[in-house]
């Protein structure tokens, strides 16, 4: 099962490359100079409106006036999702009482199972500053569209099935604009200093 699980999550990812698929769905594995490039050329955030894991119903707007450190991923990932996550939790613990200058938003590839209430069980084990976010179909895929994340369905069986997804974290600036990308690679000590500079700068 372990070995079938890998396979379904690597293949698609070979053979985008080797087809010339898509250089998003491997900006995980990109340098940040690199991130940063495509970035420039395919201009990164802009309007969303979704739900957080409280049930209220959100825009891009409402988390203005704070850097926003968004990911995107799903509550049922196996391995980078809650790594990252963890990693996030570092660099709020990091930046210390800057911290309070940033807002970590995981929004969900997966609305077909993350509901509000998955969501706000899930980003608790986390760090209390993490909003979950989620919505329909429709809001997902709008505000995927607009931080040019990719994502797609991998069938396991009829009754499971996981998520091929970009894995980068993007900072966004208090005015909504794009400022840098994150490999999830990055080590979180060096996330929390490049963050440190945008705020002290």
């Amino acid at each position: 099962m372990k070995l079938r699980h890998y396979l379904l999550v690597a293949l698609p990812i070979l053979a985008a490359l080797f087809s010339g698929g898509s250089l998003l769905l491997l900006q995980d594995r990109l340098p940040p100079r690199t991130i940063s490039m495509v970035a420039e050329a395919a201009p990164i955030g802009g309007p969303f409106s979704l739900v957080d894991h409280t049930g209220r119903k959100v825009a891009d707007k409402d988390f203005l006036g704070a850097y926003a450190l968004v990911f995107f991923g799903y509550t049922h990932c196996p391995d980078v999702c809650p790594t990252t996550l963890q990693e996030v939790a570092v660099v709020m613990n990091e930046l210390g009482e800057r911290s309070s200058q940033v807002r970590p938003l995981f929004i969900s590839i997966d609305p077909e199972r993350d509901t509000p209430e998955v969501l706000a069980d899930y980003v608790s084990f986390f760090h209390p500053r993490i909003v979950g976010l989620t919505g329909t179909a429709e809001q997902v895929a709008g505000a995927t569209e607009a931080f040019r994340v990719t994502y797609a369905k991998a069938e396991i069986d009829e009754d499971f099935y996981l998520m091929d997804h970009s894995s980068a974290l993007y900072l966004m600036g208090p005015d909504g604009r794009y400022l840098t990308a994150f490999s999830h690679t990055t080590p979180p000590e060096e996330m929390a200093a490049r963050i440190r500079g945008y705020i002290d700068g």
